[in-house]
């Protein structure tokens, strides 16, 4: 079970709670019993206020991973077109280099055959 799913358990819970501490208040004529009642909602409201602050922060938290991760797939894709481009590019050269190695050796082996002449 996720941490996010447990709090909204506990929310549910807690705001349950609230309205059957209200259902007590309501149901009574003892005074003692209708402020220790009223007393129990109020801090359910606190501890309802709480968590839902926290579920807050971690929804900002999921959201934030979720950012980072589509970010670094598109970070690793560029990387890897990169890479691709990069090794591209030094095949190229490399083939380029070749050519121009060859085509000089037929120039120095034209320009001797001309000097024997």
């Amino acid at each position: 079970m996720t941490v996010k799913s447990d709090l909204q358990k506990a929310l549910a819970a807690a705001e349950s709670a609230k309205g059957t501490y209200a259902t007590f208040e309501q149901s009574t004529d003892d005074q003692t019993a209708k402020q220790m009642y009223s007393q129990m909602s109020s801090d359910m409201d606190q501890h309802i206020s709480q968590i839902n602050s926290r579920l807050v922060t971690v929804q900002n938290s999921l959201n934030s991973q979720a950012v980072d991760s589509v970010t670094n797939d598109k970070d690793n894709k560029s990387n890897n077109s990169l890479i691709q481009s990069s090794e591209t590019n030094e095949n190229t050269e490399s083939t380029e280099k070749e050519f121009d190695t060859t085509r000089n050796d037929d120039i120095d082996l034209e320009l001797d055959n001309r000097t024997l002449s």
